[in-house]
């Protein structure tokens, strides 16, 4: 339990980063792109999405490439996305919306989030997704990396 607590928070101090760390722009090494539809998730509101290549980087909360899916240029009922530049490799993608408009995936109590998140592999248990149980592998362009949020 104190083992999930502790990789719940390294999520959320990954996804705390995302506002400043989206804003940078470097040399764009990659050859693919990954691309899809984020959908159900609450109108008016954020949504942070944020592509890991390790378990150590999505333990740490240390993402590769984020995207920062603005209140204002939401859709009504979904979106289109695409991390470009991506190199072949094995990857995962988090994604959670921000409800209270703090940048952040809030935490509640024992460590589990309080705001709607998901990985694009849907991942069931009661324990913590693993990297393992969440990647896809990327050698060509990857099109239908859907994220599905269910509305409450």
């Amino acid at each position: 339990m104190i083992r999930a607590c502790k990789y719940l928070l390294a999520i959320a101090a990954g996804f705390a980063a995302l506002p400043a760390i989206s804003q940078q722009k470097g040399p764009d090494t990659g050859t693919f792109s990954i691309c899809g539809i984020v959908s159900g998730y609450q109108p008016g509101k954020a949504v942070y999405l944020a592509l890991y290549s390790s378990e150590r980087n999505f333990r740490a909360g240390k993402f590769t490439k984020a995207i920062i899916l603005l209140k204002d240029t939401l859709g009504a009922d979904s979106f289109h996305y695409c991390f470009t530049g991506v190199g072949k490799g094995e990857y995962m993608i988090a994604a959670f919306q921000d409800m209270n408009n703090d940048e952040k995936l809030n935490m509640g109590m024992f460590g589990r989030p309080v705001e709607p998140y998901r990985m694009f592999r849907p991942y069931k248990g009661l324990y913590r997704p693993t990297f393992e149980k969440c990647k896809f592998t990327i050698d060509s362009i990857f099109a239908g990396a859907d994220i599905r949020f269910g509305l409450k």
